[in-house]
């Protein structure tokens, strides 16, 4: 596109003075406007591939359960150092349209990450209605 640039990860262009995104610009030319509470999400993650195959008009908080942390454990899982045992362990919390799960603590990070996963893609599945990639 004509006059487009790169601005937080994402590619926009300006037209009439407005800044717009350019992956809302290609849904709404193929699928029509963006209903209020809704957002484009990029389903691989990828900001830059604005294929129409790789978008999709979901609610904004499937949107925000669906994002990837830049903590050091993946989302849903958290660790603590356990003073008695000299041991760190790890447990899981994940909170989703107003639900909540959570993974008793124990030094098995690989279980609690494998929890978290499937855990994370079922709730996103049950409450928003979309799998993630």
């Amino acid at each position: 596109m004509k006059d487009s640039y790169i601005s937080g990860g994402y590619w926009k262009v300006t037209r009439n003075g407005k800044v717009h995104g350019v992956h809302r610009l290609l849904w709404e030319e193929a699928y029509g406007t963006i209903p209020d509470g809704y957002i484009i999400d990029h389903i691989d993650r990828n900001p830059m591939n604005n294929e129409l195959s790789n978008l999709r008009c979901i609610p904004k908080g499937a949107n925000k359960a669906n994002t990837v942390s830049s903590r050091e454990l993946p989302k849903g899982v958290y660790s603590r150092f356990a003073k008695r045992k000299g041991v760190t362990v790890y447990y899981g919390d994940i909170r989703m349209g107003g639900k909540k799960e959570t993974h008793a603590p124990t030094n098995n990070l690989k279980e609690v990450v494998e929890w978290a996963k499937s855990t994370h893609s079922r709730m996103l599945k049950e409450t928003y209605g979309i799998s993630n990639v």
